[in-house]
């Protein structure tokens, strides 16, 4: 699947966060999950 590595990387970023606050993230927070969607070659 061509996405399966995006979705990867995105989970991989919004896992740091803590159990409580995964669903109240912060606008920053959720900026970093949705950046991580981007290869880090292309950043």
């Amino acid at each position: 699947m061509p996405v399966r590595d995006i979705y990867g990387r995105m989970l991989a970023e919004w896992i740091k966060e803590p159990m409580p606050e995964r669903m109240t993230m912060s606008e920053a927070r959720l900026k970093a999950v949705l950046a991580a969607a981007i290869h880090p070659e292309n950043r």
